[in-house]
């Protein structure tokens, strides 16, 4: 059984999880609307959230976060924190793609979709784009590889392809992209 700690600071929110594979509760998070003070939240929520689930830093097997793409600061304060912890507890870290981490939630709460198209705001008029497949037991299997590109371009290169749910934050920029305007979004 495994009990892993995982955060991401990648964008505007601060999110902090646990997941139990030994408990019936599997798993408790906090999320908080938390720009440019993630490096002082970071530490209080994850007390907070070891608190409610009554184990300690010691209690896991492994901590993960949030490798982007995302905020370059954002990205720094999540990979030097979680490092930081492991140091001190001898333990495993496993970096985490947020483009992946988000298609794990369309194949899990969409039992229907194969493919997956994740966007995400990288600002400056541009966005981080991954297409997934499911693969066994419904862990996403990247398609290429994560780019970040103009929505124009988005469009472009996907307007050959089938229709696919369509996730993220870069949805704000949907109304530039023709070729997946009419996609599901989740």
């Amino acid at each position: 059984m495994t009990v892993i700690l995982a955060i991401d600071t990648s964008s505007e929110k601060c999110s902090v999880t646990l997941v139990d594979t030994n408990s019936e509760s599997k798993s408790l998070s906090l999320s908080e609307y938390a720009p440019r003070s993630h490096a002082q939240r970071l530490l209080p929520m994850v007390q907070e959230l070891l608190g409610q689930s009554g184990l300690l830093l010691s209690d896991m097997d492994a901590l993960a976060f949030g490798r982007g793409p995302g905020s370059f600061t954002g990205l720094r304060i999540a990979s030097g924190f979680v490092q930081g912890l492991a140091f001190g507890q001898d333990l495993p870290v496993v970096p985490v793609s947020n483009l992946q981490a988000l298609a794990v939630h369309v194949f899990l709460s969409h039992s229907e979709a194969q493919n997956c198209l994740v966007l995400i705001d990288a600002r400056m008029d541009e966005v981080y784009w991954a297409v997934f497949t499911r693969g066994e037991n419904a862990m996403p299997e990247l398609l290429g590889s994560e780019r970040v590109d103009k929505p124009e371009m988005v469009s472009e290169l996907l307007q050959e392809q089938d229709e696919m749910p369509v996730i993220g934050n870069g949805l704000a920029y949907v109304d530039r992209m023709d070729a997946i305007s009419r996609w599901p979004r989740i």
